[in-house]
């Protein structure tokens, strides 16, 4: 059972020394996954305590969920543009629009860091580039996206979560 509170989550685990795994799936970013223990090992011997899963950010723009940001994320919120679809509403904010296109180009080519085998990022898909569907976006939205702004887009949290025992 989780609980929670401004600075993180507690659960009553039990004490051992077997890692547990905490996975977050936010409707497009990265999947996180991380392993944890419950208890510290002091002189051979594992006692209660805590220990920090660091989940201080989770990158934007992972809109099909392969473990990539690539020209086919930006193909899907083209797909859903002006609509609700929430795996291509990366910002949460109720409509498809320039600014989750921006998660996008500002995490290009990256990969899940959470995920062994992340493909490698594709440029071109089905003949498109990201540069082809930013190219006709400018057309309909009326401006052009800033395509080199490259600060990275990612979910900030001011929190960790820490597993508990109590």
């Amino acid at each position: 059972m989780w609980r929670s509170s401004p600075y993180g989550f507690t659960t009553r685990l039990p004490v051992t020394d077997k890692p547990f795994t905490l996975s977050i799936d936010v409707p497009g970013h990265f999947k996180f996954k991380k392993d944890f223990t419950v208890g510290l090992k002091e002189d051979g011997k594992v006692t209660a305590g805590s220990k920090p899963v660091d989940y201080n950010y989770i990158p934007g723009g992972d809109t099909n969920k392969d473990n990539v940001i690539e020209v086919k994320d930006a193909l899907y919120i083209q797909t859903y543009w002006e609509t609700n679809k929430r795996d291509a509403d990366i910002n949460y904010d109720g409509v498809v629009d320039e600014k989750d296109m921006q998660y996008v180009i500002n995490n290009y080519f990256m990969q899940n860091p959470w995920y062994d085998n992340s493909p490698k990022a594709v440029k071109k898909y089905k003949g498109e580039t990201l540069e082809d569907v930013l190219t006709s976006w400018s057309r309909v939205i009326g401006y052009k996206l800033p395509i080199f702004n490259r600060r990275r887009s990612m979910i900030v949290t001011d929190f960790l979560v820490y597993a508990q025992i109590e």
